[in-house]
């Protein structure tokens, strides 16, 4: 495993923290547009120029709250990025596949013998 990928797996977590802190300061900053809006276009303030940059502000927290929710969900944490890493090397490794056969041949064998252990017993009639 390269140093590189090691620190990657390392703040992986801190990433995912980061992601997700971001997509609730966007997600607060959209219910703050909302509200700007509800503002803007009630009676307390009748400005077309204003609604207009709140509706434009609203649309972008909505996509960018969007956009860092999607890229949260689909980004692994240390444990999946471990996974995702180790477990094929661990599938494809000779020594784990010898361990497993050999594991096998073991298992067989003894069954065989229970088997026979139990051809040998008498029956009850």
């Amino acid at each position: 495993m390269s140093p590189f990928f090691t620190y990657v797996l390392i703040i992986m977590d801190n990433i995912t923290i980061l992601m997700s802190v971001t997509t609730i300061v966007l997600a607060i900053g959209a219910v703050a547009c909302a509200i700007v809006m509800v503002a803007v276009s009630s009676a307390i303030v009748k400005n077309p120029v204003t609604t207009k940059k709140a509706t434009r502000w609203l649309v972008l927290f909505i996509i960018l709250t969007a956009l860092s929710g999607t890229a949260r969900a689909i980004t692994p944490d240390s444990k999946q990025l471990a996974a995702i890493y180790i477990i094929p090397k661990i599938a494809n490794n000779e020594d784990v596949q010898a361990i497993s056969k050999d594991g096998l041949m073991l298992l067989r064998r003894k069954i065989e013998a229970y088997l026979s252990d139990m051809d040998s017993l008498p029956r009850a009639k």
